[in-house]
Parts: structure tokens; sequence; C-alpha cells
């Protein structure tokens, strides 16, 4: 560490100049490479500009403390494992290469608005292998300010699984499912003692590496998708609610007794219909048809949600070729109901319920006020529906008690 703080000692001019001068940095991140006219313009905000060059400063002088502050909990989290913020830096953060940028080297964005997260990648290369690996800096939107995160492995470990990730992807490495099957784990761990009808059952998801070698696995949202075997008191399968979705899916690479946490706070009540008391048995489906340990929990008595009330209402009068979904979403419900065998989202009815008016914007779609109901406004839209069901709407409003709108 010590020939690092000599070697920042040169970069000390160019920070004042950069924090003298810094402005908005533009890239273009390419929508369609043949086409320039669909070039979307990506701009890092000044603010935010400037919370990077003075994290790169206080790395520069070697002040971990300080550029620990500019990061993320999740990094925050993982720094308090070490024994120093310093070894903490040493071992996992190139902290050479990001001294000498010139600047915050934007190669991207994702998310939006509140969630937006500017991307920097760095090129790691590893000798015995052909090409360089992104090790991704990222400046994230925290409320009204930014915060700074990064992969949290070891740079030697990251480095390891870049490289077996990428040789994945070219087809120079073939994953061994009988491998992954017998070198997984999940572990499912509900995260309160008591569940009650009504309230959050979460749980936390966990795959822990029992072989002794490295293994890949799938990384992406595995609370999506039916994750979840659920009994109840009678024996019957819970049913799952909560329809389908896209996801983006990554191939990683675990060590030997290293855990994932793949959902550290899932609440199955929000995408499965619990609505009685009893004892319950739950099983998380892992990949590989390697499933979890199961939980049994007694559910006590409650008062049903809305969105359970509206469930128990509505599932009575959909056809049996139709899919019942359900959703809450920034406070509001939706309901989805979707004819089986049709292309999506092409013979479908969706509502929201006391939406927000802020919600209504977002929903990329012309939505009809149906009327009002004890659970506030209901707004409407379908598409080809009538057509196979024709009484829906007046079977929707009877079930609901949905009143005309004014």
């Amino acid at each position: 560490m010590e020939r690092k703080k000599e070697l920042f000692k040169s970069y000390k001019f160019k920070i004042l100049a950069a924090v003298l001068f810094f402005s908005a940095v533009i890239c273009f991140g390419i929508n369609d490479s043949n086409n320039p006219k669909k070039r979307t313009r990506i701009e890092l905000p000044s603010d935010a500009d400037k919370m990077f060059i003075e994290f790169q400063n206080a790395i520069r002088d070697c002040k971990w403390a300080a550029a620990m502050e500019y990061c993320s909990e999740k990094v925050k989290s993982k720094a308090a494992n070490y024994n120093s913020i310093e070894k903490f830096f040493d071992d996992v953060v190139p902290v050479e290469k990001i001294a000498e940028m010139d600047s915050f080297k934007l190669s991207g964005s994702s998310g939006s608005d509140e969630n937006i997260r500017y991307r920097c990648e760095i090129d790691i290369k590893d000798p015995n292998y052909k090409w360089p690996a992104d090790w991704v800096l990222e400046v994230c939107r925290k409320n009204e300010s930014w915060e700074i995160e990064f992969p949290t492995k070891p740079l030697n470990i990251w480095l390891k699984h870049a490289v077996l990730v990428s040789k994945v992807i070219n087809s120079e490495l073939k994953v061994d499912i009988e491998k992954c099957r017998a070198g997984y784990e999940y572990i499912l761990t509900p995260l309160v003692e008591k569940f009650a009808v009504g309230k959050a059952m979460p749980f936390r998801i966990e795959m822990k590496n029992i072989s002794n070698e490295s293994l890949p696995y799938t990384k992406k949202n595995v609370t999506v998708h039916n994750p979840m075997i659920i009994t109840g008191p009678e024996g019957e399968e819970i049913e799952y609610f909560a329809g389908p979705c896209s996801i983006a899916v990554t191939t990683e690479f675990t060590e030997p007794n290293e855990t994932v946490i793949m959902a550290d706070n899932f609440d199955v009540s929000a995408d499965y219909h619990i609505v009685k008391p009893g004892k319950y048995r739950f099983q998380f489906r892992g990949d590989y048809r390697v499933n979890s340990n199961t939980v049994e929990i007694e559910v006590a008595g409650g008062e049903l949600s809305a969105i359970e009330i509206i469930t128990e209402k509505l599932k009575p009068i959909v056809p049996e070729d139709w899919i019942l979904n359900r959703h809450n979403f920034d406070n509001n419900i939706s309901i989805g109901i979707m004819k089986k065998g049709e292309r999506k989202g092409s013979v479908s009815i969706f509502m929201l319920v006391n939406p927000s008016e802020d919600s209504l914007q977002k929903i990329n779609r012309e939505m009809e006020l149906f009327g009002q109901s004890e659970f506030g406004p209901v707004y409407i839209t379908s598409s080809n529906a009538e057509e196979h069901w024709p009484e829906y709407k007046t079977q929707i409003k009877n079930t609901l008690e949905i009143s005309r709108s004014n």
C-alpha cells in the first residue's frame, strides 16, 4: 500500500483541475449500431460527477474512511467483514486504475429517475486469458444524493470468475449440470417467528456451494415464475397469482463454501393466496431440480387485505380458460385477467384499483374509469375481451360492487 501512496501523489494536480472544471460527462448508448438516428444520449449529472471526483480524490490521497463514506450500504456491509477499510480497498478495488482515470468514462446506464445507475467499465486483464474483463464501477442515485457501488468479491476471485463466465459465454467451457445439482443446496429461512393471514410472510432464500470447486449458477430474480411449493392445512396446493414477467439472466460463479443470498426479503403472501389459518409447508424451487429445505409454520388468523378480498371475489367468476393475476405496485393494486393459449396480452383485461395520479401517468395505456368500489376508484382497459367473455364487465362490476362513475 505504501507504493500506491507514492503513486497517487502524482495525480493530485489532475484532481484539482477536475474539481475546478467538472462538467457533465457525455457518452452515447447505442440502441442500434446500424442506425445513428436511434442513438440515445446519456449524461452523468454534474452533481454525480462531482461526487465521483471526490471519491477518486479520497482514493488518490489514501483516505480510505473518506472514500468509504461515498459507498453504498451493500459495499459498507461487506467492508465491515475486514480488519480495516484499507485492507478492504486493497483486496477488492483496483485503486490504481481508478486513480489513473481522467474522468468517469461513462459506458451506459440502467434504471430511471430515482433508481438510475451510471456505469463505468474498467478493464482488468488476466495474463493467461486472451480478453480483459470489465470491472464495473457504478454511480447510483439514492433519494436526493448519489453513492458508489462496485463488486465486493476479492479482485483475484472476481477475475477468476469473470474469465470462467467469458469461457462459458464463448463456448470454451461447458456447464456440468450434474456437478451443479450435486454441488448446490438451497436454504429457506423465515424472517419472523409467526405468520398471520393478511400480513407479510417474509423469507430469505440462500444458495450454498457445498462442493470443493468453483461452480456456475444463473443469477436472476428468483422470486418470480411460481418459485415456491406451498401446501395448506388440508394438503392443498396454494395458488400463485403474480403472473408472468420478463427477467434478466446472467451467469456467475461461486467458490467452495460460498453462500449467495438469492432473495433477502421475499414476501410470499404478496404472490400466493394464503387466506385461512392453519399449518403450512413452504419450499423453494431451486435450479438444477434441487429444492430447498421445507419450512413448516403455523399461520394465525387475521383480516384479509384489500388485494386478497378482491382475489377471493374474482376467482369464482373468471372462466376456466382464463388466468387471474394480481400485483401490488407503488401501493396500488393491479389486476390482470388473460385468456390461456393466446399471444401475451392479445386477449386480456387490466384493472387498477385506487391508483395515484402518478401511477396512472406511468401506465403506458389508456385507462377508463370503471366506477367506485369499497377499495376506491377502479380503472379498466381490455384487449379483445368481449369476443371471448361477453359479460366480463357486468360480472366484474357485480362481484366487486362497483358503482357507476360520475
